[in-house]
C-alpha cells in the first residue's frame, strides 16, 4: 500500500502526540500543525479506511499495529536523519526541518546507509571518547601511585634515618 507524505505526517503527528499525552483527538492535531479542521478531518478518515488509526466513539484517536509500525519507522528516520545532518555541519533548526522533508522521499536502501553511517560514527567517536579518557585515568593513575610511593618512601627512610 502506497503511503503519501501527508499521510506520513499525520501518523507522525499522532505519535509524538501520543507520546507526550494520555490520548490524542483530531483538535490535538489541528493545534499542533497549525492546518484547518476540515483538513485533518478528511485526514484523519483516509487514515482510519486504510485501518492506520482507529476513531473511538469518544474521539480519541489510536494508532493501529500497523499504524504504529509505520508511525515509529517514519520517527526513526526523522531521528536518524537530523543526526546525520548536524554530522555534516548543519544548524540543529535546519538539520529538523530538512530531515522532516527528507524521510518522506528517501529510498529504504539509501536510508539504512545513512543510519549505519550515523552508528558507525557514533561508535566511533564513543571508543575515541573513552580510550582518552582511559588513557588520560591511567596516565594520571600511575602519576598519582608513582608520586605517593615516592612520598611514603621518602617518609619511611627519613623515619628510620
Amino acid at each position: 500500500m502506497k503511503v503519501y507524505e501527508s499521510e506520513e505526517m499525520y501518523l507522525e503527528t499522532i505519535l509524538s502526540l501520543k507520546n507526550k499525552k494520555s490520548l490524542v483527538r483530531s483538535v490535538d492535531i489541528v493545534e499542533e500543525l497549525g492546518y484547518a479542521k476540515s483538513s485533518v478531518s478528511r485526514a484523519v478518515n483516509l487514515l482510519a479506511k486504510k485501518n492506520y488509526i482507529q476513531i473511538k466513539s469518544t474521539g480519541e484517536i489510536v494508532l493501529t499495529a500497523e499504524g504504529k509500525a509505520k508511525a515509529e519507522s517514519i520517527f526513526e528516520r526523522h531521528q536518524v536523519l537530523k543526526k546525520a545532518l548536524i554530522k555534516m555541519g548543519a544548524e540543529e533548526n535546519s538539520a529538523e526541518e530538512n530531515a522532516c522533508r527528507i524521510e518522506h522521499v528517501i529510498s529504504d536502501d539509501i536510508f539504512e546507509i545513512i543510519k549505519q553511517f550515523v552508528s558507525i560514527w557514533h561508535d566511533q567517536f564513543i571508543q575515541s571518547f573513552w580510550k582518552k579518557r582511559s588513557e588520560e585515568f591511567l596516565t594520571r593513575f600511575i602519576g598519582y601511585v608513582i608520586s605517593s610511593l615516592s612520598r611514603n618512601l621518602w617518609l619511611c627512610l627519613l623515619s628510620k634515618g
